[in-house]
């Protein structure tokens, strides 16, 4: 895919930073990339009133395997950056058409600079397993 003419979803909890966790983060940034140039930047909320969290007995938080409705607001994306996911998460984006980035980027100018320069990476390192850190 050509990234540098693309629209991106890229998680986050502050607008700034790219979030550590696909399913806990509140919001998007949504950037329009044309020729490697943003053409636009906007904030969506991720989390649509009904999306229902479950807690389960391993502290975690799972998202009862609605992630359409932490897709719903981005379906007009091409691309989904974090900095992290579990597998479920990261199978259920790519099997419904979209391209995911596992970045070790921190923040949302840094991944906007390596899409400008064909530098962005997936690191797959980054799917979380069951016993996962967030960092």
């Amino acid at each position: 895919m050509d990234t540098k003419n693309a629209k991106l979803a890229i998680v986050t909890d502050d607008g700034m930073t790219v979030s550590s966790h696909f399913g806990r983060a509140p919001y998007y940034e949504v950037i329009t990339f044309a020729d490697g140039v943003v053409k636009q930047r906007e904030r969506r909320e991720k989390h649509s009133p009904h999306a229902m969290m479950e807690q389960h007995g391993d502290g975690h938080q799972h998202h009862g395997g609605d992630h359409d409705l932490m897709l719903a607001p981005v379906l007009d994306c091409q691309v989904v950056v974090a900095r992290g996911m579990g597998q479920g998460a990261y199978t259920h984006l790519a099997s419904n058409g979209f391209e995911v980035y596992l970045t070790d980027l921190r923040t949302i100018d840094e991944v906007a600079q390596a899409i400008a320069s064909g530098t962005l990476h997936h690191n797959d390192a980054r799917i979380h397993h069951k016993d996962h850190a967030h960092n």
